[in-house]
């Protein structure tokens, strides 16, 4: 089974991917935005939440992640997959 090409998530330019925090990611839906993706610990699923608007620094895209109020637990397997979900877990992955 061949694979296609490799995809890669097109953020605005003035935000370095690899400084985001685990779960952020961009939503180019609309005008875009930025979204934070977490596992609801009530329900077992995954779920994404609008965390700030498109033209924001990364100092405030931060500033809204540190604000979350998202319910989560910690658990070994949240942390495990938190690092599975980082740019150096794929790196290693290889």
């Amino acid at each position: 089974m061949t694979k296609g090409p490799a995809r890669t998530a097109v953020i605005p330019t003035d935000i370095e991917a690899r400084k985001l925090a685990t779960g952020v990611w961009w939503d180019k839906s609309g005008s875009g935005k930025w979204m934070f993706k977490y596992k609801d610990p009530d329900l077992g699923k995954w779920r994404s939440k609008r965390l700030i608007s498109p033209k924001s620094s990364l100092a405030e895209i931060w500033q809204a992640y540190e604000s979350l109020s998202v319910p989560m637990a910690a658990t070994f397997a949240s942390i495990s997959l938190d690092f599975q979900l980082t740019p150096i877990w794929r790196k290693l992955a290889t």
